[in-house]
């Protein structure tokens, strides 16, 4: 078995992928399927809540290995047992946080290794939500990793997702909600990280918008069979006009609208650059 330390140290720089969906019936299982069809990264399903608990533990790890009450228990400790003197007050002493920390830096790593032995790219899906400060955190961890964030219109993505048997699914209000909270956390990190690769699930069935995407992903070549195919699809059931009105009047339509507005920022630029790529590279064989 590869030591896990080892592990995490030989693949943290490399492009991971962390696609992040603002809820379910976003179509980030497709946009998986897609990314896993170029066979250059393993990109796993949802983590069922084990990588927001392990990053969890990590903050309260670091919070315990910061505090002074903390420290200076630990040094009284120490010296206790140096001294074979234990006369001194030293219960909130806990100790090796430092090494722990690494440790459990490394167990995500751990958790997301490839089945494939020869790939080093990994990543996940998570349509739950994921704070920023987690996801600052993973970058802290994976410094060139990527990070992609899949939406859709909350008109259309009720409908569907009204028909699963999730918390979710039992209330619209609840839905907005946790939909605006996600919007809102998403683009405040890739605002601090200048990243604009927001993906409408609309896009994922458009060729040129998909080559757009592997591109940002460093991503050389995919299965294009996959575009627009579909899987496993609900009927949706059709809105009624109070149901519209509340979601059209929301803050998180508000949030749907601004995350389609840094979409076509993320198109247009990452267009420009790859125009300016082939003009480069067409002048270099004229010379």
């Amino acid at each position: 078995m590869t030591n896990p330390l080892k592990y995490h140290e030989s693949i943290k720089n490399e492009k991971h992928v962390f696609l992040l969906a603002v809820s379910g019936r976003s179509s980030s299982t497709a946009f998986q399927r897609i990314i896993n069809s170029s066979n250059q990264v393993w990109m796993w399903g949802e983590p069922h809540g084990m990588i927001k608990q392990t990053l969890t533990l990590i903050f309260h790890t670091k919070s315990l290995a910061k505090n002074e009450s903390i420290k200076t228990a630990l040094n009284t400790m120490y010296h206790s047992y140096v001294d074979n003197k234990h006369t001194l007050f030293y219960a909130n002493a806990v100790g090796n946080l430092d090494s722990s920390i690494n440790m459990l830096n490394s167990s995500i790593s751990n958790l997301l290794k490839p089945w494939a032995p020869k790939l080093k790219r990994f990543g996940f899906k998570e349509i739950d939500n994921m704070p920023t400060p987690m996801l600052k955190h993973l970058k802290e961890i994976y410094p060139n990793s990527l990070f992609a964030f899949n939406f859709r219109n909350p008109l259309l993505q009720w409908p569907s997702l009204s028909k699963l048997q999730l918390p979710i699914s039992s209330n619209i209000d609840l839905f907005l909600d946790k939909y605006n909270k996600m919007a809102i956390d998403y683009i405040a990190f890739a605002k601090k990280y200048k990243i604009k690769a927001f993906v409408e699930n609309d896009d994922l069935r458009d060729i040129e918008k998909v080559n757009t995407i592997i591109d940002y992903l460093d991503i050389s070549e995919i299965d294009t069979s996959l575009i627009n195919l579909t899987v496993h699809s609900f009927k949706h059931k059709k809105l009624s006009k109070d149901e519209t009105e509340k979601i059209l009047n929301s803050p998180a339509y508000q949030s749907y609208l601004e995350m389609q507005k840094i979409s076509r920022s993320f198109y247009k630029q990452r267009n420009l650059i790859t125009s300016k790529t082939k003009n480069e590279s067409k002048s270099d064989q004229l010379v």
